[in-house]
C-alpha cells in the first residue's frame, strides 16, 4: 500500500506532503512510489503554485531522507527510467513557473539528478539541466556535487558542459570560484589546449549554451531580464581563467561580444 497525503497550513502558506510506503523497500514498491510522485506530487505543485513543499518519505514505518530515497531507487534498484521521468516532469514544471523547494536547503530535483549522474556519465546532462533551472543563489550541496561528478568522470563532453554552465548560467554563489578551481586545480585549461578544444568550449559550450538558455527563459517569462553586460561579465571572468595572455583573451572577448550582440539583436532581446 502506497499513499500520498497532503496537508496545508494556511497561516504559514506551507504544504507538507507525506509519501507513505507501508511495505519494505523493494524495486516494485519504489517503482510505485515514484509513479505516485510523478502522477500526484508534481501536479499538486503545479496546481498550488507555492515555492516550498515539505516532502516526508516513510518506508515500512521509518522516515528516510529524500536523498536516501533516490540513492536507493537509482543506485540500488536501478530505476533509471522512472527517475528520468520524474526529473523531466519536474523540470517542465519549473520552466513554466519557478524553482521548487522541499525545505530551506533542498530544492526538488537535486537528488534524483545527482544520483542519475552517478549511475552513468550519459545521465550527467540531467544534473546540468537541474542547475540551469534551479535558483543557484541559494545553493547548498551543489558545489560538492559538481566537484564529485567531475572528479568521477574526468574531462569529457558531459563534464565540459557542466563546467561551462557552472561558470555562467548556474553560477550562483560559488560558481566563479569553482570555475577557477576547474582551471587551477583540475586541469581544465590544459585539457582544452591539448585537445584543441578552447574555441569550441568558449564559443559553443559556454557562450552559445548561455544565449540559448536566456532565449528559452524569455519565451516563458518576458519580465525576466539578463542584460547583455551581465552575459559579457561572465565571458570576461571565464576568459581570465582560461587564457593567460591578456591580448589573446581580449581577442576572444571581442568575438564573444560580437556574437552576443548579434544574438540579442536577432532575437529582439532587451539589452
Amino acid at each position: 500500500m502506497i499513499s500520498l497525503n497532503f496537508a496545508y497550513e494556511e497561516k504559514y502558506r506551507s504544504h507538507t506532503v507525506t509519501l507513505n510506503v507501508e511495505e519494505t523497500a523493494t524495486p516494485d514498491t519504489y517503482s510505485h512510489a515514484i509513479e505516485k510522485l510523478i502522477h500526484d506530487f508534481i501536479p499538486y505543485i503545479g496546481k498550488t503554485q507555492n515555492d516550498m513543499y515539505s516532502l516526508e518519505i516513510i518506508v515500512a514505518g521509518e522516515e528516510i531522507s529524500e536523498p536516501a530515497f533516490w540513492e536507493k531507487a537509482i543506485l540500488d534498484f536501478r530505476l533509471e527510467d522512472l527517475a528520468i521521468r520524474y526529473h523531466k516532469a519536474l523540470i517542465h514544471l519549473v520552466k513554466s513557473s519557478k524553482p521548487v523547494w522541499l525545505d530551506e536547503e533542498n530544492p526538488a530535483g537535486r537528488s534524483a539528478a545527482f544520483y542519475l549522474s552517478k549511475l552513468s556519465v550519459a545521465n550527467l546532462p540531467y544534473y546540468t539541466e537541474y542547475i540551469k533551472w534551479h535558483d543557484m543563489d541559494h545553493e547548498v550541496s551543489e558545489y560538492q556535487d559538481i566537484e564529485e561528478l567531475i572528479k568521477m568522470y574526468g574531462w569529457c563532453p558531459e563534464t565540459l558542459e557542466l563546467a561551462a554552465v557552472r561558470g555562467g548560467i548556474g553560477c550562483g554563489q560559488e560558481g566563479l570560484w569553482q570555475f577557477d578551481s576547474f582551471v587551477k586545480e583540475m586541469g581544465l585549461r590544459e585539457y582544452l589546449l591539448e585537445n584543441n578544444l578552447l574555441d569550441h568550449f568558449v564559443f559553443a559550450v559556454f557562450l552559445e549554451n548561455y544565449l540559448k538558455h536566456y532565449g528559452e527563459i524569455m519565451k516563458n517569462n518576458r519580465h525576466f531580464h539578463w542584460p547583455l553586460s551581465y552575459c559579457l561579465d561572465f565571458v570576461s571572468d571565464i576568459l581570465a581563467d582560461l587564457i593567460e595572455d591578456e591580448d589573446v583573451a581580449g581577442e576572444y572577448f571581442a568575438k564573444c561580444r560580437s556574437i552576443a550582440e548579434n544574438y540579442y539583436a536577432e532575437h529582439k532581446l532587451p539589452v
